[in-house]
Formats: structure tokens, C-alpha cells, sequence
């Protein structure tokens, strides 16, 4: 299957403020992967999957760098969110 390439709107960097959310790249399982992250929640896209209830890394067989992609998710949790909302799976919150 083919996809047609897509272009960029806007080009967001690390750090960059989006309506409010900090851009964070977080490569591994994509090249370009970004999660952004506001007020203790973070979207992570596919650099945080849920895994029973708990953030887990991509697939491995879906993944570009694992070693990546396991830095980028120890620094996305290293921000101490309350929810995650992954790119699959359900809301994960960490909330104590």
C-alpha cells in the first residue's frame, strides 16, 4: 500500500509553546515523533502506548530505534504527568 506523503503546515520544535502545550520531541518510534505536554498531561502519540492500565514503550517490531524509543518515554515520564493520553490505547492516569 501506498500513502501519499503529506506537507507540513507548521514545523514544530523541542521546546516550541502550541496553544499551550510544550512540544517535546520523543524519537524511537518514528524519527520525528512529538508528544506534547500542559498542566500535568501529556499526549504522547506512539512514544507511550498503554499496556494494561500502564505506560508502556511501542511495539518493538513497530519500532525504528528501541533504545530511542526508551529514552524518549523514561523523559516524557520523568515530567511526572497525572494523564497520558497515547496514540493507541486508553487514557493512562497516574494519579495517586
Amino acid at each position: 500500500m501506498r500513502i501519499k506523503p503529506v506537507s507540513v503546515d507548521i514545523k514544530v520544535n523541542d521546546g516550541d509553546a502550541i496553544e499551550g502545550y510544550k512540544a517535546i520531541y520523543a524519537p524511537g518510534h518514528t524519527p520525528g515523533s512529538t508528544a506534547y505536554f500542559k498542566d500535568g498531561i501529556i499526549f504522547s502519540g506512539d512514544a507511550i502506548v498503554e499496556h494494561g492500565g500502564k505506560p508502556a514503550p511501542p511495539p518493538r517490531e513497530f519500532t525504528l530505534n528501541m533504545e530511542e524509543a526508551m529514552r524518549s518515554m523514561d523523559k516524557l515520564l520523568s515530567l511526572r504527568p497525572r494523564i497520558i493520553y497515547p496514540g493507541h490505547g486508553k487514557p493512562i492516569s497516574l494519579s495517586t
